[in-house]
């Protein structure tokens, strides 16, 4: 824009400058909507976020903002979603930093920030009710955080803003405001980790993380550095997974964070069971349960009751393995976590299938799918179809074994994860060698 097109320019000024006052009294003047877009820096906003920034009511707002597509100054791809062309926000850009004060840029990005904070953890409310969050301040009048009838609402809007999440992470840490970028990034997890959007959720952790360590918030470094963990861990990182872990309970036995403690622990103990350490896990495994009994977290309990199963089952010690998940099936089932449930049902199905209780095994499966279906655990879903196609082709059910890895290629194709679509294309190899 400095040194471009001076006729781009020109008619840009030409637009901004013939812009009417507000529409009606006491209205927003499409001016100061427009200028006040320049300072966000995401793909693009939706009206009761834009309304946040602005500091107005939506129903003001959106008038201002229909103005300004009508005007050709913003774009609206669907309804009340805006963006602009680069071009203009470049323009938008300038115009904002020369003509409003630096205090009022700064309040309106606190307003629109604090409201994505609210937003995504109201969303993970639904999405991850038995989860731990940041506590948050109360948002502040004018900042009108989304509700979510389901779990697919909340899904569907993390879906639809993860780029402007990643975008509000780093703009809150461009603008100091340190709290909000590390909490934002935590806050949005249960979303980002049921969608599989590994890429965003370890770009925003980055920048939680160096916010954590500028303002020197131990608990939050612990918190961030923890999330870094599970990811790399997903990602099959194990040596840097567990690196992040260790750091993590480090700091959590520093300041004192008994759940944070038998968290770190049990994704520790989770690493190791991966990288085929069973015995040392096994261990791990009994102090993470010490210490979440001892924090009274009752899905924790679960969550390491399962692990003690999975270790015995990796061990061979079937019986003590079937014993252990369903104690964890039980709690998981008395505290109504759906999204622990299944990850115990998916367990004791191997138990099953190793015992030779096969129909108990493709039950458990079946069960397990429901489930993640339900919750919108796309990469969890497709694991799950793989096992259960060999367990439906050790009972002789071909066309149905193969039903289960085609869902699941469809799946992992959506999600590109090469290494289990290499997986699945070689299971439906050899049942179509075997068919033939």
């Amino acid at each position: 824009m400095r040194v471009g097109d001076l006729a781009v320019r020109a008619s840009f000024e030409v637009s901004f400058a013939s812009l009417p006052s507000a529409l009606v009294p006491g209205g927003v003047a499409p001016a100061d909507a427009f200028r006040l877009l320049g300072l966000w820096a995401g793909p693009s906003i939706g009206l009761r976020a834009a309304a946040a920034l602005i500091g107005e009511p939506e129903d003001r707002v959106a008038d201002a903002l229909e103005f300004l597509v009508d005007a050709h100054l913003l774009e609206s791809p669907a309804p009340d979603c805006y963006g602009f062309h680069d071009l203009l926000r470049v323009y938008a850009d300038e115009r904002v930093m020369a003509d409003e004060p630096e205090q009022s840029r700064r309040d309106a990005m606190a307003r629109l920030l604090a409201w994505y904070l609210h937003t995504a953890s109201v969303a993970d409310t639904l999405v991850s009710p038995h989860r731990e969050r940041p506590s948050l301040d109360p948002a502040s009048p004018g900042c009108n955080p989304l509700s979510f009838s389901a779990v697919a609402g909340a899904l569907a809007w993390c879906e639809a803003e993860r780029e402007n999440v990643v975008a509000a992470t780093q703009q809150a840490a461009d603008y100091g405001l340190h709290d909000i970028a590390w909490k934002l990034p935590v806050a949005v997890l249960g979303s980002f980790d049921r969608l599989s959007y590994r890429a965003e959720w370890i770009s925003s952790h980055l920048i939680a993380l160096a916010s954590a360590r500028q303002t020197g918030d131990r608990r939050a470094e612990g918190w961030t550095l923890n999330n870094l963990g599970m990811v790399y861990s997903q990602q099959q990182h194990m040596d840097e997974a567990i690196s992040r872990f260790e750091e993590a309970l480090e700091i959590r036995r520093e300041i004192g964070d008994l759940r944070g403690q038998a968290i770190s622990t049990i994704n520790i103990a989770d690493a190791n069971l991966r990288l085929g350490r069973s015995t040392e896990a096994l261990d791990q495994y009994h102090q993470a349960l010490s210490l979440q009994r001892e924090a009274g977290y009752r899905y924790g309990e679960g969550a390491v009751l399962t692990g003690l199963g999975e270790a015995h089952l990796d061990l061979g010690h079937l019986d003590a393995a079937i014993d252990y998940l369903q104690q964890g099936r039980a709690i998981f089932v008395e505290i109504k976590a759906r999204n622990g449930e299944d990850y115990v049902l998916h367990a004791l199905a191997r138990a099953y299938l190793e015992l030779g209780r096969t129909p108990e095994a493709i039950a458990a499966y079946q069960d397990a799918l429901t489930i993640r279906r339900s919750v919108g655990s796309r990469q969890s879903q497709g694991l799950t179809l793989v096992f259960l196609g060999r367990a439906q082709l050790r009972a002789g059910n071909l066309a149905e074994a193969r039903q289960c890895w085609a869902s699941a290629y469809a799946i992992f194709d959506e999600l590109g994860d090469e290494e289990q679509l290499a997986e699945v294309s070689s299971e439906l190899a050899g049942l179509g060698a075997m068919s033939a």
